[in-house]
């Protein structure tokens, strides 16, 4: 998990597609 919360973090494009549990928390406040 934390691997993909990484490449999330790198491509803010899929970050904004993908489920705010996992990315969305560390990119969001």
């Amino acid at each position: 998990m934390c691997a993909d919360t990484r490449m999330t973090e790198a491509n803010v494009t899929p970050d904004k597609s993908a489920p705010d549990l996992l990315s969305g928390t560390r990119i969001k406040p």
